[in-house]
């Protein structure tokens, strides 16, 4: 099974269990693999003629996908320490518990 189809799987468990900064987490994540996937501008045509191109999705490999999963990780603990001197404890917790949700798709834990 696939990290993206894991992630799915998790995301259906975690909105039946409610929860919330997991479900948060997981589809900002699975929305920054799509991105990833999507083909680079330049491939796109210089000329658009009213026809809808279908365009090849990048193949992310499980590196690049775990690549993708660490920087949201980082931009969460980033946030958290621009959080912590003004006092919003609760978005920190928040933060806090969306990290522990994507943790275990990361290989080494980082």
């Amino acid at each position: 099974m696939s990290v993206r189809d894991q992630m799915q799987a998790d995301l259906r468990e975690a909105m039946r269990a409610r929860d919330r900064p997991a479900v948060v987490a997981l589809r900002t994540a699975l929305a920054a693999l799509s991105n990833a996937e999507a083909p680079s501008i330049d491939s796109a045509p210089l000329e658009v003629r009213g026809d809808l191109v279908q365009h090849v999705r990048r193949e992310l490999t499980d590196d690049d996908a775990a690549a993708v999963l660490r920087s949201q990780i980082v931009d969460r603990e980033r946030t958290i320490t621009e959080l912590l001197p003004h006092g919003q404890d609760a978005e920190v917790a928040n933060l806090r518990a969306e990290i522990a949700a994507l943790r275990p798709y990361v290989a080494d834990g980082s």
